[in-house]
């Protein structure tokens, strides 16, 4: 999963970011393709300010493209 398709789910990196709890230059430290570390923050914020439908659908999204892909 790419970092920039979390984005829209939540607004902008400042808004992922305060979702979190964290800086935004520590979301910007990120890599690029998140790792399942990253992914499970994300999901864990997404709960908390009510885009858990959204994330989900992204999560879902993502795992499907790498089962075609295998």
């Amino acid at each position: 999963m790419k970092k920039s398709d979390v984005y829209p789910i939540f607004g902008s990196l400042n808004k992922t970011a305060e979702a979190l709890g964290v800086t935004q230059q520590a979301v910007s430290n990120w890599p690029a393709t998140l790792e399942q570390r990253h992914i499970d923050r994300l999901i864990g914020a997404s709960l908390r300010v009510g885009k858990y439908k959204a994330m989900k659908r992204l999560v879902q999204a993502n795992v499907n493209d790498q089962l075609d892909e295998g």
